[in-house]
């Protein structure tokens, strides 16, 4: 674990992990079945965390480079509300290859997928943190991403209306990456964990407001 050394009163010496570091993000979108853009990682000890948001088809399959990556999570207004489906998956890749490579998502009908993807560097190369999720048809939405200090708490929400950042949260959550077409929105940020928890939250513009957010933690190198 990368660690910086913090000199307290009693003169002893304490140690803090160095959260990992945000890369770069890309979008895209399509309703053909297949989805792809570029994205460019750099550094070292890198993590890919792509977002996906649908209404009526699953996503069931994302490569990077032609490298499957892992479903880390899949949370829908399906089980709620059966009639519209708001769909948000999570896919993760651990060390993917640096450089400008091809993301390319495939979904099991030719629906409209809205797509997000981040990278991180200084990024523990074992595991993701475990998946959080909700989803609900109000004006705010919230979740609480299991972290420890040091951790990156990245979410994405996926809804039928515009997305926005909650300013109102101390230490406030940092935008990354949004993208709107095919009447889907979907919208990446994240927030460094002091405690147990990143909580990250939205706000959805006015309208039938139906979303589905999820996330994970990104642990130290």
């Amino acid at each position: 674990m990368s660690i910086i050394q913090t000199i307290v009163g009693s003169g002893v010496s304490a140690s803090a992990p160095i959260p990992a570091l945000f890369d770069a993000a890309s979008s895209g979108s399509g309703a053909t079945g297949t989805t792809t853009w570029s994205h460019t990682i750099s550094g070292s000890d890198t993590a890919l965390l792509v977002g996906i948001a649908t209404v009526n088809t699953l996503t069931t399959g994302v490569t990077y480079n032609g490298v499957p990556m892992n479903l880390l999570g899949m949370y829908g207004q399906y089980a709620i509300f059966p009639t519209t489906n708001t769909r948000i998956t999570l896919y993760g890749l651990i060390a993917p290859t640096t450089g400008a490579n091809n993301i390319i998502v495939t979904t099991a009908d030719a629906e409209q997928a809205t797509c997000a993807s981040i990278s991180y560097t200084g990024a523990n190369q074992t595991a993701f943190g475990s998946w959080m999720s909700g989803n609900g048809t109000g004006g705010y939405g919230i979740i609480g991403i299991t972290a420890t200090t040091g951790d990156v708490g990245v979410g994405f929400a996926a809804a039928d209306v515009v997305i926005s950042e909650d300013l109102a949260d101390v230490p406030p959550e940092v935008h990354r990456v949004d993208l709107a077409d095919g009447g889907m929105y979907i919208w990446g940020e994240e927030r460094i964990s002091t405690f147990w928890s990143a909580q990250v939250g939205w706000n959805f513009a006015a309208g039938s407001r139906h979303w589905a957010g999820g996330g994970v933690a990104i642990h130290p190198a």
